[in-house]
């Protein structure tokens, strides 16, 4: 199955993407075997003190399941966003409908 990630600050960086067409299988698509995936792939992630991933605008638990009509980001630590990344933060979890805005300009 193939996830569209979104990727920010830092993440950006150690993919050299903004966006990513990823492929996991379908028996293993949650949020913890995703990041595992992730990390064994492009190993400079693991050294991030974290790494929030969100699905469908709200930032999630490991265990949640995912699938490709999710719309995932990569939330990189507050500490390591780029200030030219915050507009775009903000408008993707502007879409939600609690209105979550998790950076301030």
């Amino acid at each position: 199955m193939t996830l569209n990630l979104k990727l920010f600050g830092i993440t950006k960086d150690v993919i050299g993407a903004t966006e990513l067409e990823y492929n996991v299988s379908p028996s293993a698509a949650s949020v913890s075997s995703l990041k595992q995936k992730l990390i064994e792939e492009f190993r400079e992630l693991d050294s991030l003190k974290s790494l929030a991933i969100a699905v469908n605008v709200e930032l999630s638990s490991q265990d949640l399941s995912i699938s490709e009509q999710d719309e995932i980001a990569l939330i990189p630590p507050d500490g390591r966003v780029q200030v030219s990344d915050i507009a775009e933060v903000n408008r993707f979890f502007s879409s939600s409908q609690r209105g979550f805005r998790p950076f301030i300009k």
